[in-house]
């Protein structure tokens, strides 16, 4: 069995894969965020019992997708547990576009910091190599599952260099944004079945990938909605071109923030009439509204049962595609 778990972190990302090797557990995590002062992520790996991690992808340099790195870096110096592999999306950037990730300079300096660990861990033998994440990469991680990168392409790599063109006078907000054109959109193969995550892609992305001929037919078994669900990053043309199986769940990864209000209700009352069921990780907001607006629906067939709860959300992939909820324990052997 392999499971891939969306934990509950709040307003971010944080995601786990899970799988056995030979009876052994085994982990890869894309992307850490903190939830307040806890880390969900790093927690789960203690709980777990985990002495190996086999990869680590950051999918774009925002705070909330990286917050918990440091800490989980420093957990696996202290306690030597090795990393297979670490990759990112922004090699090709020199640093002096480091500090327009983000609009203040606290969350710049915390990904400096994650940066600087990389070469510490390699020097105590804790990190394997170290992969730029871009168009076309891809890694086999078992017999049964393989990641590859859809994006961020060339393409999105010349636009975020036309918004940002190390210009110290220009809208700093308008910057930051430019970094979700760095985010990777990851095509997780698990057996028969296809997962998609896409982290903050933006629609100019997703669109793209709309006339990619390599996904022509796919048939997602899970797919992520763009940015926790923002308008923003919703692309209509992409997903009425999305083919869709039996199992139609969407996940929406998203939390208390007044700023963003994240998700929107018009992105999720368009996946559910494009016959997705909504998964989030919490019930705020548009998804608050979805849910109440759901509750009083006549039907609610076998396809679409209602997800009124929030917290973890667990797809596990054996011969069909199941989903589990709330707080569960990590895999066992």
């Amino acid at each position: 069995m392999v499971s891939l778990t969306f934990k509950d972190v709040g307003q971010g990302d944080s995601i786990l894969l899970e799988w056995l090797d030979n009876g052994q557990k085994r982990v890869g995590i894309i992307d850490c965020n903190k939830k307040d002062e806890s880390n969900p992520v790093l927690e789960h790996l203690i709980d777990g019992g985990y002495d190996r991690i086999e990869f680590l992808v950051l999918s774009h340099p925002h705070e909330d997708h990286y917050s918990g790195f440091t800490e989980l870096f420093e957990h696996c110096i202290q306690h030597h547990i090795p990393i297979g592999w670490f990759g990112h999306t922004a090699f090709h950037l020199d640093k002096d576009y480091w500090k327009f990730f983000e609009i203040s300079p606290g969350p710049v300096q915390e990904l400096g910091k994650i940066i600087r660990f990389l070469p510490e861990l390699r020097d105590k033998s804790l990190l394997g190599k170290i992969f730029q994440i871009s168009e076309g990469w891809q890694k086999q991680i078992t017999t049964d599952v393989t990641i590859k990168a859809l994006s961020p392409a060339h393409l999105e790599g010349e636009a975020y260099h036309r918004v940002v063109k190390l210009d110290s006078g220009m809208n700093v907000k308008e910057a930051s944004q430019a970094a979700n054109l760095l985010s990777s959109v990851l095509l997780i193969s698990i057996n028969q079945f296809s997962i998609l995550l896409t982290a903050d892609a933006v629609t100019s992305t997703l669109k793209r990938l709309n006339g990619d001929p390599e996904l022509a037919g796919i048939s997602y078994a899970v797919v992520q909605a763009p940015h926790h669900g923002s308008k923003k990053n919703y692309s209509a043309k992409f997903w009425k071109g999305v083919a869709i199986d039996a199992a139609r769940k969407a996940v929406i990864s998203s939390g208390h923030h007044d700023g963003y209000r994240h998700p929107h209700l018009q992105v999720l009352t368009k996946l559910r009439s494009l016959g997705f069921a909504i998964h989030a990780t919490n019930i705020e907001y548009g998804m608050e509204k979805f849910v109440e607006a759901m509750r009083k629906t006549v039907v609610l067939d076998m396809v679409s049962v209602l997800d009124d709860k929030g917290g973890d959300k667990i797809f596990e992939f054996t011969d069909v595609c199941t989903v589990r909820e709330r707080h569960p324990k990590p895999l066992k052997s």
